[in-house]
């Protein structure tokens, strides 16, 4: 389920002004991806309707920055440029949620994270490599 519309994107890059619904979709799929990716560690994926109005900010960020990437010439992309403040305002935004837990009461919490956002430790009980371990370590 997409998290943004092209009408969220549009006024963040001019550059797809014009552009059939189609075009987004791509970009879109890419933030939705990302932000799930992300949330995973602490929420149920993907997110349910309706969506968090923080969250589809930041879906619109993320998909307006790949578009303004897509189209920034290599030498402009060594020089700090919208699409970067962007991204980056995005991924701060996602991670600060994260850490401080502020979808808690609206989005379901993931499996293993209890109410204080920890996971349980987790320890293996096999004593010394596993069979697969030595495998892998083998190059098989």
């Amino acid at each position: 389920m997409p998290y943004c519309t092209p009408d969220d994107i549009i006024p963040l890059t001019k550059l797809a002004e014009g552009e059939p619904e189609e075009y987004f979709q791509p970009y879109i799929n890419k933030a939705v991806a990302f932000i799930d990716s992300r949330l995973s560690y602490r929420y149920v994926t993907p997110l349910q309707t309706p969506i968090p109005p923080i969250i589809k900010s930041i879906c619109a960020d993320l998909a307006a920055s790949y578009i303004l990437d897509q189209h920034t010439t290599e030498r402009y992309k060594e020089q700090t440029y919208y699409g970067d403040v962007l991204y980056k305002r995005a991924v701060t935004e996602l991670e600060r949620i994260i850490e401080s837990g502020e979808l808690d009461s609206i989005v379901p919490l993931s499996s293993g994270i209890n109410s204080s956002g920890y996971r349980p430790a987790i320890r293996s009980t096999t004593i010394g490599r596993s069979e697969m371990e030595n495998l892998l370590r083998r190059g098989w």
